[in-house]
Parts: C-alpha cells; sequence; structure tokens
C-alpha cells in the first residue's frame, strides 16, 4: 500500500523540479532619456539568471530591432517607452519597459551679425544678436556655440 504514494510523491516531487523557472531579471539602459529630434540614443540590456539568445525591441515609435545593444534614432517629437523581451537558452524569457524617453522638436536657430560695416568689424568687435528660440514643445536651448573661421 504504501509503494502507490511514494511514486505519486516522486512523480510530483519530480514534476516541481523540472516545472520550477529559474528566475531572470532584464533592466534597460540608456543614457540620455531627453532629446532633440534626429537625436540617436544607444541602448543596452542588463540580464540576470542565464544566457541571451534573442532580442525583441520595440522603441515606441514604431521601430524594432533584434541585436543586443542598439542604437534607435527618434525623429518625431513626442513620448517613448522602450520595451525589449529577451528569450534565454532555457526557454525562458522576460520582458521590460525602459525609462521614458522624451524627444523634443528641435530649436529655431536664427543669429544676425550686427556691424556698422559688413566686411570690416568696428576694433575687431563682432556683435551677434540671437534671435533663436525653442522648438514647438518648448524645451529650452541648454547651450549656444559660435565658430568663427576665415
Amino acid at each position: 500500500m504504501r509503494q502507490p504514494h511514494l511514486v505519486f510523491l516522486l512523480v510530483l516531487l519530480g514534476f516541481f523540479r523540472y516545472s520550477t523557472a529559474v528566475g531572470q531579471t532584464c533592466t534597460i539602459v540608456v543614457t540620455d532619456t531627453i532629446l532633440c529630434e534626429g537625436a540617436t540614443a544607444p541602448f543596452t540590456v542588463n540580464t540576470t539568471g542565464g544566457t541571451p539568445t534573442k532580442y525583441d525591441w520595440s522603441f515606441g515609435d514604431g521601430f524594432t530591432a533584434s541585436t543586443s545593444s542598439p542604437s534607435h534614432t527618434y525623429t518625431t517629437a513626442g513620448t517613448y517607452f522602450p520595451t525589449v523581451k529577451i528569450t534565454f537558452s532555457g526557454g525562458d524569457s522576460c520582458t521590460v519597459t525602459g525609462q521614458r524617453i522624451r524627444v523634443f522638436t528641435n530649436p529655431v536657430v536664427k543669429y544676425t551679425i550686427t556691424s556698422e560695416d559688413s566686411m570690416c568689424f568696428k576694433g575687431n568687435k563682432l556683435c551677434i544678436l540671437d534671435q533663436s528660440f525653442p522648438g514647438t514643445s518648448g524645451a529650452p536651448i541648454k547651450k549656444r556655440v559660435f565658430q568663427l573661421s576665415n
């Protein structure tokens, strides 16, 4: 009488032993979450608990990739949430959504050189009138760089 129960118990223990999945974790890493239109963001993913064999990326704007560390160019202003599904060698997988990516319209650059004489600048002084303004999404202009050469 004891033997059928023992066989059942061994079968039950074997079932739990082989059906319990090894815990994988996945984290998306992106260096910059605030971008201007046309900027490229590099993505990587950190995983634990297995060997990744397949990557299915979605960048939130209709574009996808299948490499482990893709780069993606956001061409339209908006808010995007990148996701990746990683499949591991044992068949388990994890899906993770990354931080919000905010893409802003490019600022409008408008500079006017003001001087009494357009060919020679009085006393080697140059006046530049900055009439630039943020893009339609209102993101501030962080930095202005002037590069003058002959």
